[in-house]
């Protein structure tokens, strides 16, 4: 049952496998641009049945369905941002900053 220990690579062996700045580490991956096949099955289903699926997801929201109206919610209605507060300070003025 002598197994031996799994060879490192070294430079001898397989060249510097180490990356230079700048280069992919897949270089023949994906172009920039491109999409998933989700993505272009979901524009595909929304270009032919956008609008019946929405006016669906509407009806079942008025109807109460919470799942609908979650959707419609996430999706009609902004995410409330803070409103800045605003309040006065006093001025500041250091002598040895100031000519």
């Amino acid at each position: 049952m002598d197994k031996e220990p799994a060879k490192s690579r070294t430079k001898t062996q397989g060249g510097d496998t180490r990356w230079k700045p700048g280069q992919s580490g897949n270089p023949r991956g994906n172009h920039c641009g491109s999409r998933h096949k989700s993505t272009l099955f979901l524009e595909a289903l929304l270009k032919d049945e956008g609008k019946e699926i929405i006016q669906t997801i509407a009806r079942l929201a008025k109807q109460g369905d919470p799942a609908a109206m979650r959707i419609a919610a996430e999706r009609l209605i902004p995410p409330v941002k803070s409103v800045p507060i605003r309040f006065a300070l006093p001025d500041i003025c250091i002598r040895y900053l100031m000519p």
